[in-house]
């Protein structure tokens, strides 16, 4: 009766065991979610008036935006966030039609090398027809520069009067169903949590996935226009921070905003 006794202890303990030595993805990947060439980079999100960034659209694009920039920096699709693979259409062979769906995917940088300071984002407009959503950001770079062996930093520019001022559109799908989150506002720089649910990001268009980017994007120029005249930082300072190597005190890192809700239990 003993033996029977040990041995029904050892095949409990033994199942006990195994079942709290299963991996959890999310656990196991939060030492390393945010990559370390980024530990003084955060990311600052802005709107006009009547753009709730804390919910709906501004919530997807603001993790896709992220993500693919996190992933490209940060040198691996490891950092993407939760659900982005699920909720991200695969990248079109170049060339395909529409030019939206040929970098949805970032390319993670080979040899990343430290970025710090404020990644500025500003959505600048909503568009919604049915179920399909275009979400408009300004990126303003001068805020963030790489690290150089001279112990400065530098960031590029584009020509001006454009110099440090890019703009985005993110093509999404609405859910079937609505989605109910609490508001994604908190001190942490990413999501612990799969915020993207049942919403898909079916097109992209960005300057660095495309060179005809009017084609499937009339407004773009008006567009960009609106992001330069609403730049934080007027132009000669963009020229300034764009034309040489400068001292990390140009660009600051600022808490992010509005930031992840911290991990719960």
């Amino acid at each position: 009766m003993r033996s029977w006794l040990f041995l029904i202890g050892l095949i409990t303990a033994a199942l006990i065991a195994g079942c709290t030595a299963q991996p959890n993805p999310t656990a196991d990947k939060l030492p390393d979610r945010w990559p370390a060439t980024l530990s003084d980079f955060h990311y600052v999100w802005t709107a006009e008036p009547g753009i709730d960034l804390q919910a709906g659209p501004a919530v997807v694009a603001r993790a896709y935006t992220e993500s693919y920039l996190v992933a490209s920096f940060g040198g691996s699709l490891d950092y993407l966030y939760p659900g982005f693979d699920r909720a991200v259409d695969k990248n079109q062979p170049v060339g395909s039609a529409p030019r939206s769906t040929i970098a949805l995917w970032p390319e993670p940088d080979p040899d990343p090398t430290p970025r710090v300071g404020t990644a500025q984002e500003h959505i600048l407009r909503i568009d919604q027809t049915g179920r399909d959503v275009a979400v408009i950001s300004c990126y303003w770079t001068v805020g963030t520069a790489l690290a150089q062996p001279n112990a400065q930093y530098r960031i590029k520019g584009n020509p001006p009067p454009y110099t440090g001022v890019y703009v985005n559109r993110v093509d999404l799908q609405t859910p079937p169903a609505p989605q109910v989150l609490p508001p994604q506002r908190g001190p942490s720089n990413y999501p612990f949590i799969d915020i993207f649910g049942q919403w898909r990001v079916i097109g992209s268009l960005h300057p660095a996935g495309s060179t005809d980017l009017q084609s499937e994007w009339p407004e773009y120029t008006q567009d960009l226009d609106a992001c330069t005249t609403k730049s934080p930082e007027p132009l000669d300072r963009r020229e300034y921070l764009t034309s040489a190597d400068r001292p990390r005190s140009d660009f600051p890192t600022l808490p992010a905003s509005p930031g992840w809700p911290a991990q719960s239990q």
